[in-house]
């Protein structure tokens, strides 16, 4: 699987099919909207790493996911992950988002499609030395044995992680990139009737 990008600024890929759910391996990807909370299976990782909605485009992912979530609850929701684990947690979000979340631990820059933003970070006092996300991704998968990415589009930490010999639980509001996740990682076939 190449590293493709599930973004607001581009069309989403041309999947027709979607899944709630795949399991293979101890790897999970599920279909979950965070704003009703974080999935139990997230108690299963020793590290969180993801890569949240911008306010731009927030409203194109609702509308991919045929959901009603306001960028209020979503921006309340991730508040409540980051106060229910002790565990390491990573995200890179936009400037908009920044002062609405918890104080983070850390703050630092990261390169993400060629552009600089922020990488807040609460629980880890591990030092890293990156330029791009995928860099740091790299590196936490060096360092922990399983990640959790709530909003993982197309499943690049998951990929990333699986690379290392590690492994996943991934989760995100629209079913086609769970779909994509499944069949492109963890060999999931479409059952023939």
């Amino acid at each position: 699987m190449k590293k493709i990008y599930h973004s607001a600024l581009q069309e989403e890929l041309s999947i027709k099919n979607e899944i709630l759910m795949c399991k293979n391996n101890g790897d999970i990807v599920r279909k979950v909207d965070i704003c009703n909370g974080l999935h139990k299976d997230f108690e299963s990782c020793d590290v969180l790493y993801s890569e949240p909605a911008w306010l731009d485009g927030y409203q194109k992912f609702m509308e991919r996911s045929n959901s009603q979530s306001t960028y209020k609850n979503y921006l309340s929701a991730l508040c409540e992950i980051i106060e229910s684990t002790s565990s390491p947690i990573w995200l890179v979000i936009g400037k908009h988002a920044h002062k609405k979340l918890l104080t983070p631990d850390r703050i630092e820059r990261v390169k993400i499609h060629n552009y600089w933003t922020t990488l807040l970070g609460w629980n880890d006092d591990n030092e890293y030395s990156f330029n791009t996300n995928y860099d740091f991704i790299n590196q936490i998968a060096e360092r922990y044995e399983r990640t959790g990415d709530f909003c993982c589009g197309y499943g690049n930490t998951g990929k990333i992680f699986k690379e290392h010999g590690k492994g996943f639980v991934m989760s995100d509001i629209n079913g086609k990139c769970i779909y994509y996740i499944a069949k492109e990682l963890m060999g999931y076939e479409d059952s023939v009737s």
